[in-house]
């Protein structure tokens, strides 16, 4: 549906008004089609799910929703910037419904190191090093809730890490 008039004449107004909502909740972040369908289906709102549907329609047809992109988009962030490991951005991702698929290609198409991320993590939380064992192993249980598996986490603590 690519004009203006809404698809549903009685329910204009709760088209116009869920229309609305949806390229607000697009234009603050971007958002998994489950994520915005979940959004607008809130019961606070009280759209209809068939206007709801038609809405993620298309803002898929105009090129504002894409699980794609939006998985591409969240892997960058998530284990670029802020170091998260790929366990954690998969777990993150799976629960807004992003497609396996997807998260695949968002990770093939970036080629992240993970190992560097880790260590880079390391250095971010512990810049003096580490005091003793006991440090050491709460190090080995921060890059573990990061996402990271153990061997990642094991190879992160044979790079210099102070």
């Amino acid at each position: 549906m690519k004009n203006s008039e809404p698809k549903y004449l009685d329910d204009g107004q709760q088209y116009k008004s869920a229309y609305a909502r949806a390229l607000r909740l697009l234009t603050a972040r971007g958002r998994s089609k489950w994520e915005l369908f979940s959004r607008l289906s809130d019961r606070s709102y009280q759209y209809k799910t068939e206007i709801v549907k038609d809405i993620i329609e298309e803002m898929e047809q105009c090129g504002y929703l894409d699980d794609r992109k939006f998985a591409a988009e969240f892997v960058s962030q998530k284990a670029e910037t802020q170091l998260w490991g790929r366990r954690r951005v998969e777990f993150e991702l799976k629960k807004l419904r992003v497609d396996e698929g997807h998260i695949e290609e968002a990770y093939a198409e970036l080629q992240i190191d993970e190992a560097a991320n880790a260590r880079a993590a390391l250095k971010s939380r512990y810049p003096g090093g580490f005091e003793d064992a006991a440090e050491k192993r709460r190090a080995f249980l921060y890059l573990a809730r990061l996402g990271y598996d153990a061997g990642v986490c094991g190879e992160a603590f044979e790079g210099d890490v102070e």
